[in-house]
C-alpha cells in the first residue's frame, strides 16, 4: 500500500504521531464534551445517547465538520445565538467550536485528566523511537496550540521534534498534505517515515503522502478499522499490548522488501 522509494530499517529515519485516540483517549474526552453541551444548551434532562452515536462517525475529519453536524443534528442554532456575541463569530458552529474549547479544556480535560487519559504504550513507543535515534513528530486535525498543550501534559515535549496542527494547512486528512508538510519540517522523506494512526481517515493520508502505516484501533475506530481496505490488517493493533511487536515487524518487513 505504501507509495515511493523502498523503505529499509536503516532508512526509516522517523515515527509520526496521530495525537488524539492514538498518543492519548481524548475523544472519549471530546465526546463526552459533546454530549454536555448538547444537554446543556438543550435543557435536556439527560444526555442525549445520539450524540455518541453521531461522533465516531466523524472521527479523523475536523472540529468544523463535528461541529456543524452536532448543529445541524440537534436544532442548537437557536441555544447557541446568545453566544455569538460572546466570541464574537457570526456563525452558530463558530460559537459550539469556542464553547467546546472552553469546556473541554477547563472541566473535560485538564492537565491531570489528559494524563489519566494517556495510552501508555504508544507513548513509550514515542519515546523509545526518540531513544534510538529516530525523529518524532506528531500531525492532527486538532489545532496546534491544543496539540502541544496534550503533548506537555503527557510529558512528550522534549520527545516531539514537530507538531503539525489543521491550523497549518489548507487540506485536511485524508488529504496527504499534514504529512507531506510535517516530513518536510523535520527533513525526511515521506518514504523514510511510519505514521501511526488510529482511524481510516488517517491512514488514508498517510498512505497518500507515501508513508508506511501502522494503526491502533480504539473504542472509536475499531470497527472501522476491522471494514476499510487501504491498510492490511496485519498492520492494524487491536490489542496494544502488541503494539511493539507489530511497529518492529513493520520495519523487517519493509527492510526485507527493500
Amino acid at each position: 500500500m505504501n507509495s515511493g522509494r523502498p523503505i529499509s530499517a536503516s532508512a526509516i529515519r522517523a515515527f509520526i504521531f496521530d495525537l488524539d485516540g492514538t498518543l492519548a483517549d481524548t475523544e472519549v474526552l471530546k465526546a463526552r464534551t459533546y454530549e454536555h453541551l448538547v444537554q446543556q444548551l438543550l435543557n435536556a434532562p439527560a444526555p442525549d445517547p445520539r450524540v455518541l452515536e453521531l461522533y465516531p462517525t466523524l472521527i479523523g475529519g475536523t472540529d468544523e465538520q463535528m461541529v456543524r453536524a452536532l448543529v445541524d443534528r440537534f436544532g442548537l442554532s437557536a441555544p447557541l445565538a446568545p453566544y455569538l456575541e460572546k466570541y464574537q463569530v457570526g456563525e452558530p458552529w463558530l460559537a459550539l467550536h469556542h464553547l467546546r474549547f472552553d469546556v473541554y479544556r477547563a472541566k473535560f480535560a485538564t492537565a491531570e485528566r489528559l494524563r489519566a487519559h494517556s495510552y501508555t504504550g504508544t507513548v513509550e513507543m514515542a519515546r523509545a523511537q526518540h531513544a534510538a535515534g529516530r525523529t518524532v513528530a506528531v500531525a492532527t486535525s486538532s489545532p496546534t496550540d491544543e496539540a502541544r498543550r496534550v503533548l506537555d501534559a503527557l510529558g512528550l515535549s522534549d520527545v516531539v521534534t514537530e507538531v503539525v496542527g489543521l491550523d497549518q494547512v489548507k487540506r485536511h486528512k485524508p488529504h496527504p498534505e499534514i504529512y507531506l508538510l510535517t516530513a518536510k519540517k523535520i527533513g525526511v522523506q515521506p518514504s523514510e517515515a511510519i505514521a501511526i494512526e488510529d482511524s481510516p481517515t488517517g491512514i488514508r493520508a498517510a498512505l497518500s503522502a507515501g508513508m508506511a502505516c501502522v494503526a491502533i484501533s480504539n473504542q472509536f475506530t475499531d470497527g472501522k478499522l476491522r471494514a476499510q481496505a487501504f491498510l492490511s490488517q496485519e498492520w492494524i493493533v487491536y490489542d496494544r499490548q502488541r503494539l511493539n511487536e507489530v511497529v518492529e515487524r513493520r520495519i523487517a518487513t519493509l527492510a526485507a522488501d527493500a
